[in-house]
């Protein structure tokens, strides 16, 4: 097996399904594989229901919570977890979770949205 082959099964792409934001707003989880240490996750915004024209919001919030394996009833809020909407930003940490999660507010410019996930276990 080449190197370049066995570099991209450290990797893990996730995606969660597109849903409708109801006045700007939603909350979005997604399920991810805890042995996947260092992550990242961001919101994709849309102006379709397929999710297939991608937009920037022109204004909203994104607050990202975790949950770790060791404590998988309890949502830990972590470092510089809120973004603006319209900065089309990602937030990463460095320990493993079970469910990445992200409230919405306030978002204007989008009717749809979708959470996406990537870790690798390095």
């Amino acid at each position: 097996m080449s190197k370049a082959y066995t570099h991209l099964l450290k990797h893990r792409l996730r995606t969660g399904q597109v849903i409708a934001l109801a006045a700007g707003a939603a909350t979005l989880t997604l399920d991810v594989d805890p042995s996947y240490r260092h992550s990242f996750a961001a919101v994709e915004y849309y102006s379709d229901a397929l999710g297939a024209t991608q937009v920037v919001p022109s204004a909203g919030t994104e607050t990202f919570t975790l949950i770790s394996p060791l404590l998988p009833t309890a949502e830990q809020v972590f470092t510089d977890n809120t973004s603006n909407s319209a900065d089309e930003q990602t937030v990463s940490w460095a320990f493993n979770i079970v469910t990445v999660k992200a409230v919405l507010a306030g978002v204007v410019g989008a009717t749809h949205c979708r959470i996406r996930f990537i870790g690798n276990i390095s």
